[in-house]
């Protein structure tokens, strides 16, 4: 299952593997997958910079946090 919250009600079918750079993994479904890749390119367009919540690593680019495998 899904494991972001941004669901109402049950969640859906997780379909894809997050890694964020070592630090945290979860699954997320396509909806999310996108919500997610649409904010860190909004983000990144606006001249900011992703930051781990987790360790405080920071990147430019979004493949340098997150890598995504199809489950």
């Amino acid at each position: 299952m899904c494991g972001l919250v941004q669901h109402k009600g049950a969640p859906a079918v997780a379909r894809h593997w997050i890694n964020q750079h070592g630090c945290n993994d979860f699954l997320a479904c396509d909806t999310c997958l996108n919500r997610l890749m649409a904010k860190l390119r909004f983000w990144l367009g606006n001249g900011w910079e992703l930051e781990c919540v987790h360790c405080g690593t920071v990147a430019r680019a979004i493949d340098d946090m997150i890598t995504v495998r199809p489950l």
